[in-house]
């Protein structure tokens, strides 16, 4: 799965606004993961990206697929705004 540049950029950006520059990083080194989204990517241009869903203060800190695995449910409206803005970006920039 490779993502659009230009895509990425509108992705990384946003998520700067919401969340604060200092808070967004890049997969380093590039992740091997396999994700369906790339069949997508194939047909148009577009981003993948994770929001993380951690908070080891609360004991949240388990890799996703392992049993101790929880997410931090505050972290939803995170991601909620991300794309919130990402929609209104080119309405109202």
């Amino acid at each position: 799965m490779v993502n659009d540049g230009a895509a990425l950029r509108r992705m990384t950006q946003a998520a700067g606004k919401v969340l604060g520059e200092e808070q967004v990083q890049g997969f380093r080194p590039p992740s091997l993961a396999g994700e369906d989204f790339g069949w997508y990517l194939d047909q148009v241009p577009g981003a993948f990206g994770l929001i993380g869903c951690g908070n080891p203060d609360r004991g949240i800190m388990h890799a996703i697929h392992q049993p101790r695995f929880d997410l931090d449910e505050d972290v939803l409206m995170n991601g909620t705004r991300i794309w919130v803005r990402l929609a209104v970006h080119d309405v109202y920039e």
